[in-house]
């Protein structure tokens, strides 16, 4: 979503933290190799998302 976290802006986020939080859903469903699997992509995967040009400011 385009829009600001309204959780995260309830407990007193700012805007732009709020919105460039990224939210993960694990469940008992998860196996341990899904979890496993996340772990070993997500800090590649936030860093790529850390270069692209912010929607906030796209344009501008």
């Amino acid at each position: 979503s385009l829009e600001p976290s309204h959780v995260l802006l309830a407990l007193g986020q700012s805007a732009e933290v709020a919105r460039g939080s990224l939210r993960l859903t694990l469940g008992r469903g998860n196996t341990d190799e899904e979890v496993d699997y996340l772990l070993e992509v997500l800090v590649d995967l936030v860093q790529r998302l850390r270069q692209l040009p912010s929607l906030t400011t796209a344009g501008s």
